[in-house]
């Protein structure tokens, strides 16, 4: 063992450590250990990796068609495109086990052309305007949903990070793979996950909750979120002590959320620091306890007013519920720092993370992806904020608002697939075409530039770009051939081709549950690809292998979309190990098996 593989093995064990722990974002971890690399490669005495390449990552194949297939993906989600895909499921769906086939179907197949978690954030309002267009159980379609999101990155080579990624691990010379090489092992996990659902769904889903009540009430919610209590109209004095307080102030004191205010002019959901000096009259929401006794305040009355009623029509205002995004720039943030209210037009009713519901000092929350918000909003903002969807996905579809405008539709659509003919039928690198699709979004008008910036998640891009030399210098060092070596001889002389497969596949599953994906692509492409050549076996099949099963995440909701989908869903951890591990006993079976079959 050769110093440099000493140090790479070091900074496997960190990066895992790092990955599992998540003492720092992943991205953080990832970029530590690249400056790391790059500084002991710097000693003279070692030679982990040409030095050149310490940054190529950022420049690679790999991460310029991860930005090219995130903007493609999200310009067409502007064109109104999923909500037309809404519209067909809801209206060719008249069952549970129809609308589960026809939506995980759909997620499949468009999450083989887009990022997992971008077709799952997509998709969450879809389900839940199918569940309550049909009356079906919200719960027991969204994990559905979720988990054919993750099988349908495997149909074809763009639909996930590291099978983006593979191609640009494999050892030089070997030949790469091309857009639908995974097809059939994607293909047939998909069906089998798609059959196990219809079939044993009934036994493997959380029982759910009854079906949506109209969106938009606050009856709706009550059961779910624990929040009591109608609108109430109210009028105060000029002696009213409220007069000197603040709009933040008040609610805290009193435990009501006040939703609209007449001063100088109407106020929707008016932010927190407002002085109530000159404010009139306010609508509040509350229980029925706090409400009571925020009446009997000296000063404090109920009284209708003709323009609070007409502001506050349901055709104009109500209840929503919407799901903090990845990549947004909310995560990490409290309502208090984002000023919700005055950026969104949204008064915070309550916030559903997991099997939690917050409701006191909710704007000292600190937002987290997959939080469901409950707020009371403006059905125009709520609009604004579905067709911008850069923070928050909205989970309520049921509400007066104006259709997507589709005139852009057949224009991204035309480009979308000449993109998919080039990648098919010529020799131009993926990432070109990719790009050159992108543009061609951007110059036509779909989505412009800065929408474009907005729909890069970043985070993945470093996270990506800061692991790629790291697998470069495990075949540089020799360390991947030296790991495959040692792999190899515990598994004795002559290992069968279907112990390695298996041992592979076990391997990528558990450490794609414990780290990054991508993470797991990098450490074990190269050691698969080697220990398959040194057993006698084709090693770029190997690698296939992997960045395949690393999708096998299922069993805890550590992978992206399953945190997403948690608590819109209102599953614990035990649901996910019920239906997942049955996922992941038949991911294994048919990867294998279709490895087999079609290579």
């Amino acid at each position: 063992m050769s110093q440099e593989i000493i140090i790479i093995l070091g900074l496997l064990i960190a990066a895992v450590i790092l990955f599992i722990k998540e003492w720092f974002p992943v991205d953080v971890s990832a970029l530590a250990v690249l400056v790391v690399l790059g500084l002991l490669n710097a000693v003279p005495q070692f030679d982990l990796m040409d030095a050149n390449d310490l940054f190529m990552g950022f420049a690679s194949n790999a991460v310029i068609s991860i930005i090219g297939i995130t903007i493609i993906g999200y310009a067409l989600d502007k064109t109104g495109l999923m909500q037309t895909i809404a519209r067909w499921i809801s209206s060719h769906s008249k069952s549970e086990k129809g609308a589960l086939a026809l939506i995980c179907s759909a997620v499949g197949t468009v999450s083989g052309f887009m990022q997992n978690i971008g077709a799952a954030a997509i998709f969450i309002p879809i389900v839940s305007r199918v569940a309550s267009t049909n009356g079906v159980s919200f719960s027991r379609l969204l994990m559905p949903m979720g988990f054919a999101a993750i099988l349908g990155g495997t149909v074809t080579m763009v639909g996930s990070g590291p099978l983006i990624l593979l191609n640009d691990l494999l050892p030089e010379g070997t030949k790469q793979f091309d857009l639908f090489s995974v097809t059939p092992i994607g293909m047939s996990i998909l069906v089998a996950g798609i059959v196990l659902f219809v079939l044993a769904g009934k036994w493997l889903l959380p029982a759910g909750s009854p079906p949506q009540e109209a969106q938009g009430s606050l009856q709706a919610y009550r059961s779910l979120y624990g929040v009591e209590g109608e609108v109430h109209q109210l009028v105060m004095a000029q002696d009213c002590a409220l007069r000197a307080k603040t709009v933040g102030e008040v609610e805290e004191a009193h435990g009501i959320h006040m939703i609209a205010l007449i001063a100088d002019e109407l106020i929707l959901s008016p932010h927190r620091d407002i002085e109530l000096n000159f404010a009139s009259r306010f609508a509040v929401v509350g229980s029925a306890a706090a409400i009571e006794q925020f009446v009997a305040l000296d000063g404090i009355a109920e009284e209708e007013d003709e323009r609070l009623a007409n502001a506050l029509d349901p055709s104009m205002v109500g209840v929503a519920e919407m799901v903090v995004r990845p990549g947004g720039a909310v995560a990490g943030k409290t309502i208090r720092e984002i000023r919700i209210r005055k950026t969104y037009g949204m008064t915070p009713l309550a916030i559903y993370r997991g099997d939690q519901v917050l409701r006191d000092n909710l704007r000292d929350v600190r937002l987290q992806v997959g939080d469901t918000i409950l707020g009371h909003i403006c059905w125009k903002n709520l609009s604004e904020l579905e067709a911008d969807g850069s923070d928050f996905g909205v989970i309520t579809q049921v509400y007066p608002k104006a259709e997507h405008s589709p005139e852009k539709l057949i224009t991204a659509l035309l480009i979308f697939g000449v993109a998919i003919g080039f990648i098919i039928f010529s020799d131009l690198k993926l990432s070109l075409v990719l790009m050159t699709a992108a543009l061609g979004m951007v110059v036509s008008g779909v989505i412009n530039m800065d929408q474009a910036y907005q729909a890069v998640s970043w985070k993945t891009v470093f996270l990506l770009a800061s692991l790629i030399p790291l697998g470069s210098a495990m075949q540089h060092t020799g360390t991947a051939a030296w790991l495959a070596d040692h792999t190899v001889s515990l598994l004795g002389d002559k290992p069968s081709l279907l112990m390695l497969q298996i041992t592979i596949a076990l391997l990528a599953t558990v450490l794609s549950l414990v780290m990054s994906n991508v993470g797991a692509t990098v450490i074990l492409v190269p050691l698969a690809a080697e220990i398959a050549n040194q057993a006698g076996f084709d090693g770029r099949l190997f690698a296939l292998l992997v960045a395949v099963c690393v999708s096998n995440s299922f069993i805890l909701p550590t992978h992206q979309v399953n945190a997403l989908i948690m608590s819109p869903g209102g599953y614990r951890v035990n649901d996910f190990m019920r239906a997942g591990g049955a996922m992941t006993v038949l991911f294994i079976v048919v990867t294998i098996t279709a490895l087999n079959l079609f290579y």
